[in-house]
């Protein structure tokens, strides 16, 4: 099974057409937002950099998102737990899908999303935030929101975590928490990010819950996808009925390069077209 897109923030700065498009004063979509609204995206959440620019710039561009933007540790109010907080967008979107049983009958699925966004944003944006918004860390949020999200019905659990994989264990740095995120009972799929580093690769690691090469953290599935399009992180599940619900059976984790890919094709047509002339 699958979900067709998903983001995991930093979507609205880094480029110069991100740039000219928060100076716009013009009520027009946003064109990161056009292009993922193009694409039929299911979800994304906000990474540090969405707020460079002032929560004014990011509230009119998600407003023409026709897909759920989530957070859970972002707050407008501060709650006395994180259930209780009022954030800044919804914590979380519940993904309906059905999916065949092994009779072939289909059967409802709905895959849960988490947003993580680094709490860090409250010093790097503090001329925007100060006084305006304040964050949770993303453990305490997360191991909050997870259950929640069981109770509310999800079958399984991707997070969108905008953070990156820390070489070592033992660390709490909420800018490599992706492990210790994954290793949270109920998450079944994580997507990575901040860091921009591609996961899964081929170089060792030094903290033995990292799998680079599977793309597994604390066993987890996992994927980082790079930055500026360089790859497209996939993660194919196979899940089954398990009696009570769905579990995972199988995971393939991939991180695709896009420049890769494209040369591929590109050569594959030059030889079409060479046979072609020939002919």
């Amino acid at each position: 099974m699958c979900i067709r897109d998903s983001d995991n923030g930093d979507f609205l700065q880094g480029s110069a057409l991100a740039d000219l498009a928060a100076h716009d004063r013009r009520k027009r979509v946003h064109p990161v937002i056009a292009a993922f609204n193009a694409l039929s995206y299911d979800a994304a959440t906000l990474g540090n950099h969405e707020f460079n620019f002032g929560i004014g710039v990011l509230e009119r561009a998600l407003q023409h998102a026709r897909f759920p933007v989530v957070s859970a540790n972002v707050l407008r109010e501060r709650g006395p737990g994180p259930l209780q907080d009022g954030t800044f967008v919804p914590p979380y979107t519940l993904i309906e899908r059905a999916l065949p049983d092994g009779t072939g009958r289909m059967r409802p699925f709905r895959l849960g999303v988490l947003g993580l966004t680094p709490p860090e944003i409250l010093r790097w944006d503090r001329e925007h935030l100060e006084g305006r918004l304040d964050v949770r860390p993303m453990l305490e949020a997360a191991r909050a929101w997870v259950p929640e999200m069981r109770r509310a019905g999800a079958d399984l659990v991707l997070c969108l975590a905008h953070t990156g994989i820390a070489e070592s264990s033992g660390g709490l740095d909420s800018e490599g928490l992706a492990t210790e995120i994954a290793a949270i009972p109920g998450v079944d799929v994580l997507v990575a990010g901040h860091s921009h580093l591609v996961f899964p690769h081929r170089a060792a690691a030094v903290d033995p819950r990292i799998d680079p090469v599977e793309g597994r953290l604390a066993g987890t599935p996992a994927v980082q996808p790079g930055h500026a399009g360089s790859h497209l992180g996939v993660i194919d599940l196979v899940v089954r009925r398990d009696g009570v619900g769905w579990v995972v059976a199988r995971a393939q984790v991939r991180a695709i390069s896009v420049s890769e890919e494209v040369a591929g094709l590109s050569s594959g047509l030059i030889r079409r077209n060479a046979a072609l002339l020939r002919h």
